[in-house]
């Protein structure tokens, strides 16, 4: 009996358990209490099959309010693809008489408050578009809930309506909300469409009534044209701490930027998490076209996918290995995190200023007007980043350009984007509070010895005698080049010796050091390369400081020297050679260009200048692997000496870009350039003068040169001629280093430069302080200067090889004149103290023939020498 009867209670309660609505596991925005009907195309459809009709759409909120089509005709389609999709979600697509019954929506009736909401897109042409209807036209009884015509939306409850004049019909999704708040005694309509927001409301003391049978697209007589994704609704007035919640919640689903005037944050269904935090740093200049991804169990929230709706939003993001939308698989995104974009509503047109660093500021680099920024809770792991290469221009390659301060000019990195049919994709783990935005670059390789060198795989720097492993590209390509043998391993110099200019040098031996790198980037089109180091002299002829492995013309990239008198420009069998100069301790600025008249080679050296020229035009093809400092086909063949700067654009310059990489390199490694036509050095912004050769008239000798570029990473802190007969060498004061400047008084485009006027290496009384007893070195230096770089140390080598200066006359010191007053004359001028004694005036090495002076002010136009003192008089300054 006993079993009888417990079997009895089972029974009982299993049958009263299945008649109970099913349990509610999540709701919109987390909001739970009085919520009466939840539909949403991506659950509880009787189809999930792209193109037929729905017969039943179920309720999700646990009420049990499903609604029904038994009539094929009269089925909406389920639609589920990219062009009837909202945000990657599926819809419900309405049209002619499509509808679905709801039966007597009785939960909302009876003088209830209520609140709906719907989220669709609207059909043209159709003048009634109701979304929730009713049947009877008594007033109060019969609910009328969506648009009344193109430029009106409703909330009707047959002769009692509040309207709100919208925008005219488009494709832009919409959430609308409507409410009755009896305590408030108010009706009220919004629509949140565009990025922007309209309601309005009436006073009204009467809910709906009547047991009129309600619809879904339909009310009464006219039909919903159109598609749905989302339907809910409560019975209650929803507070507006719940408002914010629903909304945000469909916003980030469908893609619909909520009005941001006043600004808006995104909460998550717990009320506190914010999916997006308008008060985040940046955000309220980057709150357009907001959308997002991310994971909020509490609203069955799953939103892998998103692009914003807006007509002008161009960016999709996709978590890495996380499903879809409809089934996401939740590898690595845990419940509420998420990560959200908006942008600062720039053009999508390309500009020119605020880019990343270049040689010279020549990237020939142009990137997006608009930029985006990233706001990330918790870590959703890796992204990809898609953009329709027809809405970015239709590049021949885009690059992804990230920041952390939306500054793009310094900082920046740029990676290359793949073209997957026609839309650019690339994968990134974004950080919050980072910025993007998109580049269009032709500067593919960039590889310098003062950044980016390192003895294991881009951890460690590298320092003076190590073996390099890595060499970073600092182009942003990623181009790196490496060597994971250590015995085949340039090694990295950086010493009073070993350096060009007091710049860092990699030194290759000439027999078996190399890395790889890869230059495909340059093929198919035209080019421009250049590099810059030192050969050293020997029986190897071959000296490539780039070469390849294929022996299939136009497949095989050689750059550099063929012997120790021949340059060469090759692409195997396809050769622009070059007569040169032996190797020399000169140091070399090597110019290579393809353009639409065919190969030119270019050699600066010793102050001059050689060229050479063929008519091919045919461009580098294939897949060979590049290498710096080796060529291998038919046997290996290595550079010997040092590589200082290696530079690859997949176009050929302008005459204006070319001189600004050319006096980057120059200034910066102290090669003088060919001033047999007068030649400008010319700053990043095409325009600064850092050698203004028409003002240098005959000082146009072992022009060098220190300043500050950021647009090129330029800061020569310290510098001398490479020339073999330069002996001065300028250093500013406080300033750091060449590799690691500090920039405690010189800014941007501010420079000084020298050049002297070729005079020999002998005493003169001519043009000598007009005090008995100075003579002056026939060499005079002049200075320019661009800004003030502040005070510098000057030194002079008095015992150089190429430029020996004789003995002073009397005593045993050099002295020191420049034109302080710039008057033009040092016959005015007093003559100040140098040192040998590696103590006082800032010399650093006693009796090594290095004269120094100290605190020394110079000023553009300016002219300074070498004195010799027969006899002491009191003008000396010590």
């Amino acid at each position: 009996m006993t079993n009888f009867r417990q079997i009895t209670t089972v029974i009982l309660i299993i049958v009263f358990l299945a008649l109970m609505p099913a349990a509610v596991l999540a709701e919109p925005g987390g909001v739970t209490t009085n919520l009466r009907l939840w539909l949403k195309a991506d659950a509880g459809t009787s189809t999930t099959t792209d193109g037929v009709g729905v017969s039943q759409w179920d309720d999700q909120s646990g009420q049990g309010n499903h609604v029904t089509q038994a009539t094929g005709t009269a089925q909406p389609l389920y639609e589920n693809d990219a062009d009837n999709s909202i945000n990657f979600n599926p819809v419900l697509d309405f049209v002619s008489n499509d509808f679905l019954n709801l039966g007597n929506f009785s939960d909302i009736k009876g003088g209830s408050d209520y609140s709906l909401y719907s989220v669709g897109v609207r059909g043209d042409g159709i003048i009634n578009r109701y979304i929730i209807g009713g049947s009877t036209g008594v007033t109060n009884e019969s609910i009328h809930f969506g648009y009344r015509h193109n430029t009106t939306l409703t909330l009707a409850q047959y002769h009692n309506d509040v309207d709100v004049t919208v925008l005219g019909f488009s494709e832009d999704p919409f959430i609308i909300f409507g409410e009755f708040d009896g305590t408030a005694e108010k009706l009220l309509i919004r629509e949140i469409r565009n990025s922007s927001q309209v309601q309005n409301d009436k006073d009204n003391t009467d809910g709906l009534s009547g047991n009129a049978v309600d619809y879904i697209g339909r009310a009464r007589n006219t039909y919903y044209f159109g598609r749905l994704a989302e339907i809910i609704a409560f019975n209650k007035a929803v507070s507006a701490a719940e408002e914010q919640q629903i909304q945000s919640y469909l916003a980030l689903k469908y893609g619909i930027t909520l009005d941001q005037t006043p600004a808006t944050d995104y909460l998550a269904s717990d009320g506190t998490t914010e999916m997006w935090d308008k008060d985040a740093a940046g955000a309220s200049a980057y709150n357009n076209d907001i959308a997002g991804i991310g994971r909020d169990d509490d609203s069955a929230l799953g939103q892998v996918k998103s692009k914003s709706v807006n007509s002008d939003a161009i960016v999709a993001i996709l978590a890495e290995s996380e499903g879809t939308n409809d089934t996401p698989a939740w590898t690595d995104i845990a419940d509420l995190e998420f990560l959200t974009i908006g942008n600062n509503n720039g053009a999508t047109t390309y500009q020119t200023t605020e880019i990343p660093s270049a040689p010279g500021g020549v990237s020939s680099v142009s990137r997006l007007t608009r930029e985006w920024q990233v706001q990330e809770t918790g870590d959703v792991g890796n992204v990809q980043i898609s953009v329709l290469g027809t809405d970015v221009g239709s590049p021949d390659q885009l690059y992804l350009l990230t920041d952390a301060d939306g500054d793009f000019s310094s900082g920046a990195t740029s990676t290359a984007m793949t073209d997957n049919a026609g839309t650019w994709e690339i994968t990134r783990n974004f950080a919050g509070g980072e910025y993007f935005t998109f580049a269009q670059s032709d500067l593919q390789l960039w590889m310098k010895a003062d950044a980016g060198v390192y003895s294991d795989a881009g951890v460690t720097s590298a320092g003076d005698g190590d073996a390099v492993q890595q060499w970073d590209d600092q182009s942003g390509n990623a181009q790196n080049a490496t060597q994971g043998t250590s015995a085949n391993a340039p090694t990295y110099r950086d010493n009073a010796t070993n350096n060009i200019n007091f710049n860092p040098v990699l030194n290759f031996n000439g027999s078996d050091d190399f890395l790889n790198t890869n230059l495909n980037s340059i093929k198919g089109g035209n080019y421009t390369l250049y590099g810059v180091g030192l050969r050293v002299s020997g029986t190897d002829v071959n000296r490539y400081f780039i070469g390849a492995n294929s022996t299939t013309v136009n497949q095989s990239l050689h750059f550099g020297y063929r012997d120790n008198v021949s340059a060469k420009l090759g692409q195997y069998s396809n050769d622009v050679n070059l007569t040169v100069a032996s190797p020399d301790a000169n140091p070399f600025i090597l110019f290579g260009e393809l353009d639409d008249s065919g190969h030119t080679l270019t050699e600066f050296r010793n102050s001059g200048s050689v060229t050479g020229a063929n008519t091919n035009t045919t461009p580098l093809s294939g897949t060979a692997t590049e290498y710096i400092g080796r060529k291998t086909f038919s046997t290996d063949l290595y550079f010997k000496g040092d590589i200082a700067e290696i530079i690859a654009y997949s176009t050929d310059l302008t005459a204006t870009q070319e001189q600004q990489v050319n006096s980057y390199l120059a200034l910066k490694y102290g090669i003088t350039l060919d001033q047999a036509t007068a030649t400008d050095y010319l700053a990043s912004d095409g325009t600064t003068e850092m050698w203004d050769a028409s003002d240098a008239g005959t000082y146009n000798n072992d022009i060098a040169g220190i300043g500050r570029d950021d647009d090129s990473e330029l800061g020569q802190v310290k510098s001398k001629s490479v020339n073999s007969d330069a002996i001065v060498t300028i250093e500013a004061d406080g300033e750091g280093t060449n590799t690691l400047p500090s920039w405690s008084d010189i800014a941007d485009l501010e420079f000084m430069t020298w050049g002297n006027n070729g005079g020999a290496a002998t005493w003169t009384y001519t043009g000598a302080p007009a005090h008995s007893g100075c003579r002056i070195v026939s060499r005079i230096w002049s200075v320019q200067e661009t800004g003030d770089v502040g005070t510098v140390r000057i030194e002079f080598d008095v015992a150089d090889a190429d430029f020996d200066l004789p003995d002073p006359k009397a005593g045993t010191s050099y002295f020191f004149v420049y034109d302080s007053d710039n008057d033009g004359t040092l016959t005015d001028e007093s003559v100040v103290r140098m040192f040998d004694d590696g103590s006082r005036g800032g010399d650093e090495t006693a009796s090594d023939n290095v004269w120094t002076v100290n605190n020394i002010n110079l000023s553009d136009g300016q002219e300074f020498t070498i004195v010799n003192m027969i006899r002491r008089r009191i003008l000396v300054v010590e």
